[in-house]
């Protein structure tokens, strides 16, 4: 997949504002958005989306796998089986993963500070 390329902090609720990043043809666009509708509207040109939250839970415990061999690598992991994190993902990011595969954008899940790392 060639881009556009967007990358998103979903908040659990729209009663606070998500973060959206669009880089397309070497220009970053951004901006905060509240409802869903905004959200998609904002990444419907990206071909992949970067969301930064948790996009499954763990087998048992607080931490994935994943989760726990970032923390071995040193870097601040928060539980994917607290509450809130359980909240965001069933509120509102399940929706923007399971995204219509054939038609929408390739959706992965990223931890921003470990990816510059």
């Amino acid at each position: 997949m060639s881009g556009p390329y967007g990358g998103l902090d979903l908040t659990a609720s729209p009663n606070r504002a998500s973060a959206v990043a669009v880089i397309a043809s070497g220009a970053i666009t951004t901006g905060l958005y509240r409802t869903d509708d905004e959200i998609l509207g904002a990444l419907k040109s990206a071909s992949i989306v970067a969301i930064d939250s948790p996009l499954s839970q763990p087998r048992h415990g607080w931490h994935r796998d994943v989760d726990r061999a970032l923390l071995r690598m040193g870097y601040k992991v928060f539980p994917a089986a607290w509450p809130s994190m359980k909240a965001l993902k069933s509120s509102r990011c399940s929706g923007y993963a399971d995204l219509a595969p054939e038609t929408g954008p390739k959706v992965i899940e990223t931890h921003p500070l470990s990816a510059l790392g």
